[in-house]
């Protein structure tokens, strides 16, 4: 039986598309305008440092976010019909993330304080480096994105997220000048994600009622956002886990730097093909709970469709672009990124696929355990595979660790959905078309790349491959 919810009105999901498609626009932008800079500034060395410090840290972050994103993002868009419990629920676990995020920070910072981070190997991370970089946990604590991801008002959350990464990109140009503003890179980096978490508070009094809640139930929400902590800890930890164990098994801060660099490019490809992420979650969640199963189906192949469209083509172009773009974009002296994003480059295809069938399947229909178990076997794969692999082969065995987590996850998501989200029966009228659109496209680019690399600089190879390769595939699909 359909359990009917009173109507509310419901945001635009194709406005919400619009503009967070434009937001991540902006956030690829920002890197492709700030990472060479900083590249040639910091160079390897200081890269390779930032990377080792920020995955201590992140792991620490992690902890504190505790799921609570995707669990509050998920129960305020099951009750956003009704003011007073969504108020209630939205302080509830505001007062959770404060209270459990300074345990967390307690203890980061006495870990700092006994130089537990530290090595010989990374001069430049020093307890100054790690308190900076401490405001990344402290922001668990005032985040209120989950509120805006609930109540689908992504608009708001984009805006407050342009302006401070606009910001952090003109404090970066300003203050950033040689390799002995090491420092001051830090602090852009650390005060950018606090700054992050104090916006998200404007605009909240339109949404919920400023009431002290009946109950905090602090045990409660803590318990609940354990089964979102572990997919999220789980992605989160996966590309960190081999950073630090490049720090501890290859002690050279420029190899840390090669693999930040690399693995920074697949990232910036990865949000792009996952921006709808998020708001496809709070959007099935509410179709889920009002038991709509024709929207359901509807949304689901859709949400199918646009992932194909975006990751298909970007993992045949990066193929391309790779050896031009790499080192066109971070420097000369990243030559061996190139052989690494190579490797990676699957996870253009993987990665955003398991990341799709928990916001449309396994998240918005209770299915939340099957697919945490999923990722705590990942997880250990990962840890298992970094290890030995590391220390045979260094950087080049971290990449081919990342790639072949990514491809286990993605066949336990697939094979215990296919009975409720069959991907190839959904699409198959359309997936010959998309991957014959990608083919094309890559002939042809990989003709033109090699006529005109001769003559032109690395990134204008790329940059004319690009929107020459984009014409082609989007010509093909029409």
């Amino acid at each position: 039986m359909e359990t009917e919810l009173p109507v509310r009105k419901q945001k635009n999901l194709k406005l919400n598309i619009i503009f967070n498609a434009i937001y991540q626009i902006f956030v690829l932008i920002v890197p492709f305008i700030t990472s060479p800079y900083v590249s040639r500034v910091l160079l390897p060395q200081g890269v390779g440092s930032y990377s080792l410090a920020l995955s201590w840290v992140t792991y620490f972050s992690t902890v504190a976010a505790f799921g609570f994103l995707d669990y509050g993002t998920t129960i305020l868009a099951m009750h956003r019909n009704d003011k007073e419990k969504s108020s209630e629920l939205f302080w509830q676990l505001l007062a959770a993330k404060f209270i459990f995020t300074l345990f967390i920070c307690t203890i980061y910072v006495s870990l700092v304080m006994f130089d537990v981070f530290s090595s010989e190997a990374y001069p430049l991370n020093t307890k100054l480096v790690f308190i900076l970089l401490g405001s990344n946990i402290l922001v668990n604590a005032f985040d209120a994105s989950y509120l805006f991801q609930g109540f689908e008002n992504f608009g708001q959350l984009c805006l407050r997220n342009f302006i401070v990464r606009l910001l952090n990109m003109i404090l970066i140009f300003v203050l950033v000048r040689s390799s002995d503003d090491y420092i001051a890179y830090i602090a852009i980096m650390g005060g950018s994600n606090l700054l992050l978490g104090l916006f998200s508070f404007i605009g909240i009094h339109r949404m919920v009622l400023f009431k002290r809640p009946k109950r905090l139930n602090l045990l409660t929400h803590i318990t609940k956002a354990l089964i979102y902590f572990i997919p999220m800890a789980s992605v989160t930890f996966f590309p960190i886990i081999s950073k630090t164990f490049i720090g501890l098994f290859v002690q050279d801060a420029s190899q840390s730097g090669y693999y930040e660099q690399a693995d920074k490019l697949i990232t910036l490809i990865v949000t792009m093909v996952n921006s709808v992420d998020a708001i496809m979650m709070s959007r099935m969640s509410y179709l889920y709970a009002i038991g709509d199963q024709e929207q359901i189906k509807e949304k689901t192949k859709k949400t199918l469709l646009f992932y194909m469209l975006l990751a298909i083509p970007a993992f045949f172009g990066l193929l391309i672009i790779n050896p031009y773009f790499t080192i066109g974009f971070f420097g000369d002296e990243y030559q061996p990124s190139v052989d690494l994003v190579y490797i990676l480059c699957f996870k253009v295809l993987l990665a955003p696929l398991t990341a799709l069938l928990g916001a449309i399947y396994y998240v918005p229909s209770g299915k939340i355990w099957r697919r945490n178990i999923f990722y705590i076997i990942g997880l250990a794969f990962n840890a298992l595979m970094n290890f030995l692999l590391i220390f045979f082969f260094k950087t080049t065995g971290a990449a081919i660790a990342s790639v072949s987590t990514e491809l286990l996850l993605v066949l336990l998501f697939v094979i215990f959905a296919y009975k409720d989200v069959p991907i190839f029966s959904l699409t198959k009228r359309s997936l010959p078309k998309i991957i014959d659109g990608a083919l094309i496209m890559l002939i042809v680019c990989y003709f033109i790349t090699t006529l005109i690399a001769s003559h032109l600089t690395p990134i204008f190879v790329s940059v004319v491959t690009i929107i020459i390769g984009g014409v082609i595939y989007g010509l093909d699909l029409t």
